[in-house]
Formats: C-alpha cells, sequence, structure tokens
C-alpha cells in the first residue's frame, strides 16, 4: 500500500509539473465585454485575417518546462474562449513551441515581458458579424 501511495504522489506531481506555466489576459481599454465560448470554436492565426476583426486583448504565455505545441496552443483557446474572442493571432513567440511563424512584428507594438527567454503572445480579437 505504501508504495502505491508514494506512485500516486509521484505522479500527482508530474501532473502538476506539465501544466505550469502562466497566463494573463488583458483587454485592451474600450473594448466591449463579449460571451464567453466554446474553446474548440477558436481559431489559431499567424497573420491577421482578411475579414474585418476588432483587436480585444493580449494574451501572455511564460511555459515553464518544455510543453507541446498542442498543451500551448490550448491554453491560447482557453484564455480566448474566456474572452469571447472568436480566434488568438500568434504575434510573438521566443520559445519557439508554437510550430511555426508567427505575424509580422509590425502589425503587433506591444511589449514582451522583461527577463522572459520564453514568452508567447499572442492578440485576441473578434470577427466583426455585419460585414459577413
Amino acid at each position: 500500500m505504501k508504495d502505491h501511495s508514494v506512485i500516486l504522489i509521484l505522479a500527482l506531481l508530474l501532473l502538476a509539473g506539465c501544466s505550469k506555466g502562466k497566463v494573463e489576459s488583458r483587454l485592451y481599454p474600450g473594448v466591449p465585454l463579449y460571451a464567453p465560448i466554446n474553446p474548440g470554436n477558436v481559431e489559431i492565426l499567424r497573420s491577421a485575417p482578411s475579414r474585418p476583426y476588432q483587436r480585444m486583448g493580449e494574451i501572455h504565455i511564460q511555459p515553464h518546462d518544455n510543453p507541446s505545441q498542442k498543451e500551448i496552443l490550448k491554453k491560447f483557446k482557453k484564455a480566448a474562449a474566456e474572452m469571447g474572442a472568436d480566434a488568438v493571432i500568434l504575434v510573438a513567440d521566443k520559445s519557439m513551441l508554437t510550430g511555426g511563424p508567427v505575424a509580422d512584428p509590425k502589425w503587433w507594438n506591444g511589449k514582451l515581458n522583461p527577463g522572459s527567454d520564453k514568452d508567447i503572445v499572442g492578440v485576441a480579437i473578434w470577427y466583426s458579424k455585419a460585414a459577413w
């Protein structure tokens, strides 16, 4: 029984370590609040879309250890869904964990967190439905 308890504790610590990582969401001033949506409906983009949209805010992720691309993108989708965003445009990835290029740096005038060598940033957007 004692061996099972040690294994259970180690497994829980391992799972807790996998989910570590700081996620910060910041709405831009004056942006309307939208109801949360299903994270599965949030798109991950690497450039601005061609259809009309509104920038809602930023999502900053500072991963710990080396999470998979899937884990990082899941965190972006969850944070964006809580904001009611339709998509996240990846704009900075110092960690190189998102698996590809990000939007043109000129498109985003934000700042990375100082001292982080793994900062990943996305801009949450809401598609302007009236223009569809």
